[in-house]
Order: C-alpha cells, then structure tokens, then sequence
C-alpha cells in the first residue's frame, strides 16, 4: 500500500529486456535500505524488489504488467517517481494507492497558470464513471485532485512543489511530446487490455490500448478546444 506522496525521484539504470518482459535497475539514493521482497512503487506500479546493489535496485515488469502500464517505454536515463510502501505508524499524507494500475492516458493540454500547471489528460472511458472533480486519483504514481471531468478526460492541478519533485514536471521541461500516463483511482475495476505481441507492441482492440499506441511518436501538444 502506497500514499501518492513520491519519496524521490529516481533514474533507470539499465533495462534488460526478458522477451516479453523487463528487468529494471533504478538508480536512488535510498537503495541501499531496500532488501530483497519489500514493494516499491515505480511510477505507481507496485514491484517487488529483486536484487540491491546499491545505489541501484533491480524489478522486473512481467508480461502482465507491460500489457497495463507504460513501463515498457522505459529505457536507461529516464527519470520515475519513487515510494517505498506504507509503514503502519506512517503519515497517510495523500490517498491509499494500491499499486494496481487502472489504465493508461495521454496527456492533451498543459496550460501555465501564475502559480501552477493545469495538465488535461484523455482517459479511457471505461474509467470515466469512477473519476469525480474534487476525487482523488494517482498519476504516474502521484497523488493529485480531480479539477474538472469531460466525456473522455480529466484535469489535475499541479502546485509549484510538484512540479520540481516529481517527474511531472521534469517533463515540462524538457519536451511537449504526447506522453503515456498510468492512471490510479483506487477504486476495484481494472481494464483488461489484449495480450501483447512483445515488448511495447499492442494492438488497439480497446480503448486504453488505443491510447497506449498514440504515444509512441513524439509530436508536438495539440491543445483540445473547450
């Protein structure tokens, strides 16, 4: 069980591609604490730590994990949100965060505020019913409020200390790409996306897989009309 509150933000050391599957090393300063069996949440999937060889620690993304999530995009240098689990005298300071991925998203629109950023992200339908303004949700593994709710999308606010903690805004920074978001919301129904083919590769029978596929190639942020 995690909280939404990214404890660091870590960089993949090296991926080890097991047929369908990814081992990962990650690279953070906390590894060193890990032993082998606990749960980390990289990027809001929960994974069992394999190996520690500090200051990396090694996971694998097995085939069903790589069919939900983005983490077959991964490659060495990219930075991930980092949370150790829950302890039981721990703060809870976001919201309880299973680890267990409800789908993927693209974000369509990031508009600067003075303060802030609003980030507006398309959503498979199937989780529409269970996102709600003013709910909680896990993006990427961060706890973050529901702003407003659309047909096929969501907003999120992202205050200025999010932004320089998470890879959230890291990604402000250096690109306006369209990008793969894991989506969280706590709530028991999962989608069920097709097998994939191999690593990265599936094929667009669903709505989250579609969504998944549009974010291969990088191209600039088309701004969705109110």
């Amino acid at each position: 069980m995690f909280t939404g509150i990214i404890e660091e933000v870590g960089e993949v050391a090296k991926v080890e591609r097991k047929g369908m599957a990814a081992l990962l090393a990650i690279r953070t300063s906390f590894a060193r604490e890990l032993r082998s069996g606990e749960s980390v949440s990289v990027n809001g999937v929960c994974l069992t730590v394999l190996a520690v060889q500090p200051p990396t620690f090694w996971v694998e993304a097995v085939e069903e994990t790589i069919a939900r999530t983005n983490l077959g995009f991964l490659k060495a240098g990219d930075r991930v949100n980092l949370e150790r689990a829950l302890s039981a005298s721990g703060r809870l300071g976001g919201h309880f965060v299973q680890g267990h991925v409800d789908g993927t998203g693209v974000i369509a629109q990031i508009v600067p505020r003075l303060r802030s950023k609003v980030m507006r992200i398309r959503c498979p339908q199937e989780l529409m019913p269970y996102i709600v303004p003013k709910g909680s949700i896990a993006v990427d593994g961060v706890s973050l409020t529901v702003v407003e709710v659309g047909a096929d999308w969501f907003t999120v606010s992202l205050i200025p200390f999010t932004l320089e903690h998470t890879t959230l805004g890291f990604d402000f920074r250096v690109a306006q790409s369209r990008r793969c978001r894991q989506l969280g919301s706590g709530h028991p129904r999962q989608i069920c996306p097709p097998p994939a083919k191999g690593l990265g590769e599936r094929r667009p029978r669903c709505s989250a897989e579609a969504v998944a596929r549009r974010v291969v190639p990088s191209e600039p942020t088309t701004p969705i009309a109110h």
